[in-house]
């Protein structure tokens, strides 16, 4: 549920606070304001609050209006139109500046500019165009009496424009119309709700051609007050205070900042380091797993190596070696060598045996033999033979 927008209009000793009506039906006001709601007027002592009193006024804020829960408007604005005597909103003519200059020319001479002199003045300006600005004045102390008596009455704070914007939002395209409050009357033109020309008067000294607003002015500045577009008055201490209000969420959103930033970094440490311990745990569970795996990996690199080895000495050896390892696998295991004499392509070879007959036979079928001849054998007293025998290769690369 949206909550509901209060406006409140003052005038001299006479105030109107609006408020939105709960039914639906009557939303729109018959006066041809266009505003929403019920409105309830009431009177002040508008000496108390010239003085800075708000007491009698947060009273009747208090009470009126009823139709609102003090819940909802905590938490939200009291929206205030100023009229006369308390604003004097008026055109002025300025040299082409910006708007910060404008509002320091404009309280340097605030004397010249408004015809009341107020105990704190209080400036707020709009650009027209064309050197033209839209200068507004009240009092610090006025205003800081509407805002505590706001307070006073549950209210979250107090927005406080001239009652000129409320009336131009009234009358959003309207052309010299005429709002009267006391014995002021304001002549204002407006486009799409926004202020465009003013003039204020006495009732008596309105031109026959100027244009009477039919509603209570105070009224429709109640009604409008929430919808009002020209510059707020604030007073040097609610401004310092929310100057204050600002530097504090402007520290708190800076600490918050500098936490989070500090809690991404930790975060960006701590996750990667979190994950180099999770992969190390990981691999001291699969070194236990592939230990086995290992240990025959490497038992099987040995017995490569080992061939590779017995690959590499037999390449690289020259060829007699070749022919002493054949002649020695071609003997029996009852006969061995004693001596053998190489020379080209013949060996000279002595040695003893049990049997000498299979010895010719088996030296025959040695891989690489040409040929073999017995020389000489001789028959010692145990039994066994001694031989001599020439054994001639086949050249290499021979069948």
């Amino acid at each position: 549920m949206n909550t509901p927008s209060i406006g409140m209009a003052l005038g001299r000793g006479r105030g109107v606070v609006a408020w939105p009506s709960a039914d639906r039906a009557t939303r729109r006001h018959p006066d041809g304001t266009g505003a929403a709601g019920q409105a309830e007027s009431f009177t002040f002592d508008a000496g108390a609050l010239a003085a800075g009193d708000e007491r009698e006024l947060a009273a009747v804020l208090r009470a009126v209006p009823r139709a609102v829960p003090r819940a909802e408007r905590t938490a939200q604005l009291l929206h205030v139109a100023l009229g006369s005597p308390w604003t004097s909103p008026r055109i002025v003519t300025l040299p082409r500046m910006r708007e910060h200059e404008a509002l320091e020319v404009l309280r340097r001479d605030a004397a010249r500019h408004f015809p009341t002199v107020r105990d704190e003045p209080v400036i707020a300006a709009r650009a027209l165009g064309r050197g033209a600005w839209l200068a507004s004045d009240a009092d610090a102390v006025v205003l800081d009496a509407v805002a505590r008596a706001a307070r006073a009455a549950g209210f979250g704070g107090a927005r406080i424009l001239p009652a000129v914007g409320a009336w131009a939002h009234a009358a959003p395209n309207a052309t010299q119309l005429a709002f009267v409050v006391d014995d002021e009357a304001t002549v204002l033109s407006a486009e799409r709700g926004v202020l465009t020309a003013l003039r204020r008067c006495r009732p008596a000294d309105l031109p026959v051609s100027i244009t009477l607003s039919d509603a209570d002015a105070l009224a429709a500045a109640a009604r409008h007050a929430p919808a009002m577009r020209e510059h707020e008055l604030v007073s040097p201490r609610l401004r310092a205070a929310r100057g204050a209000r600002a530097a504090r969420w402007s520290r708190w959103f800076a600490t918050a900042g500098a936490a989070m930033l500090l809690g991404a970094a930790a975060v960006l440490l701590w996750a990667p380091r979190h994950r180099l311990a999770q992969i190390e745990a990981r691999r001291v569970t699969l070194e236990a797993e592939i230990a086995p795996f290992r240990a025959a990996r490497d038992s099987l690199q040995r017995v490569q190596d080992a061939l590779a080895s017995i690959t590499r000495s037999r390449v690289g050896s020259s060829s007699w070696s070749d022919r002493l390892s054949a002649l020695s696998a071609a003997l029996p295991p009852t006969a061995y060598l004693t001596s053998i004499h190489g020379s080209g392509d013949s060996a000279s070879m002595t040695g003893r045996a049990t049997d000498l007959a299979p010895i010719l036979e088996q030296l025959r079928r040695t891989a690489g033999a040409r040929d073999v001849r017995v020389t000489s054998t001789a028959v010692d007293a145990e039994g066994g033979a001694a031989f001599e025998a020439i054994f001639w290769f086949r050249p290499r690369g021979a069948r």
